[in-house]
């Protein structure tokens, strides 16, 4: 019999099925029947991308195999099961942020959780709009789930569409988190210009499970990007501002003034020059996307020069704090 377990990232699943329940679901005739074994008698599914629950399974385990892409490439078979019940008292929300980015910047979403009580595993899977967003990377931001696997369907140039993530505690300690806690982040590039959306696959492998071995049932916020595009951001730059944590105080209907950023993209050094009717004061902080601050100048003339020789290859922004307004451009910074 298969233990009760968090399965790692599953490229494919499938369920047992019981006689009385096979009126429940379509194509039966491509289901396996089991001929010996604990489960002679079942029936298997055909291997897909979720399962399903139905009103002959309320008050049961549903047992399921999931193909598991292992560290080292390898793919082996998980066994576990999910409870079936109609009490949705205990729930974990999993929210996603929503985002604004240009379609030349590359752009982080948090995704939160909470509550997060003496949890002891966690699997789901995150989709997006594949014709606006490529998926970069994963970033785990809380060192409680250090351990989190990703997978990631699909290879070659094709934009990804759908990422697992899976995390299991040591057998020691279970992990508990505030309300509202980030636990990682989901970087993409923008490939088109729109809204789109990011959410929590709740049709796939799904699990989150306690130390009591409780499951608990997902609440789900789905997260947006808005991509503008170059034009949207040079007439109302107030839009892509909303990536500065100080844009409280932006005026939509400024009047965009004649900064000069060359040479951009740059490798060692790169002049920013401010409008001649600006006084000299204020200052110049260069960020990464992800909010990290690379440099910061104070502006003592109308033309500061940035050394950028030592920062990494990337997108970033400077911010330029003067004459009581805050104004953010984006540098590329390229390595010969």
């Amino acid at each position: 019999m298969p233990i009760k377990q968090p399965c790692g990232s599953s490229s494919v699943v499938r369920r047992l099925v019981s006689p009385t329940c096979l009126k429940f679901f379509s194509n039966i005739e491509r289901f396996e029947k089991i001929l010996s074994g604990p489960y002679a008698g079942q029936y298997f599914t055909p291997w897909g991308y979720s399962l399903e629950a139905f009103e002959c399974d309320l008050g049961k385990s549903v047992y399921f195999e999931s193909k598991v892409i292992t560290f080292d490439g390898r793919d082996k078979i998980c066994s576990s099961f999910f409870n079936v019940v109609d009490d949705v008292s205990s729930q974990i929300n999993i929210e996603i942020g929503q985002v604004t980015t240009s379609q030349v910047a590359n752009i982080c979403v948090p995704v939160k959780v909470s509550p997060f009580l003496n949890m002891a595993g966690i699997q789901f899977a995150v989709k997006f709009d594949q014709k606006l967003l490529k998926l970069d990377s994963a970033r785990v931001t809380n060192s409680a789930l250090k351990k989190m696997g990703f997978g990631y369907p699909g290879t070659g140039l094709n934009p990804k569409y759908r990422l697992i993530l899976s995390w299991s505690y040591d057998g020691l300690n279970p992990v508990s988190l505030p309300n509202q806690t980030s636990i990682l982040d989901l970087c993409f590039s923008p490939i088109g210009i729109g809204k789109g959306k990011i959410w929590i696959d709740t049709l796939s492998t799904i699990e989150l499970i306690d130390s009591d071995n409780i499951l608990y049932n997902a609440r789900t916020r789905t997260g947006e990007i808005q991509v503008l595009s170059k034009n949207e951001i040079v007439n109302n730059p107030s839009n892509f501002l909303s990536l500065s944590s100080q844009n409280s105080g932006i005026n939509a209907n400024k009047i965009r003034p004649d900064i000069r950023i060359f040479p951009n993209p740059g490798s060692d050094k790169t002049d920013i020059l401010l409008p001649s009717s600006w006084t000299p004061e204020g200052e110049i902080i260069l960020k990464d996307l992800q909010g990290k601050i690379l440099l910061q100048q104070p502006i003592m003339n109308l033309l500061t020069t940035l050394n950028i020789q030592g920062l990494p290859a990337g997108i970033n922004l400077i911010e330029i704090h003067s004459n009581d307004q805050l104004w953010i451009e984006r540098l590329v910074i390229i390595k010969p």
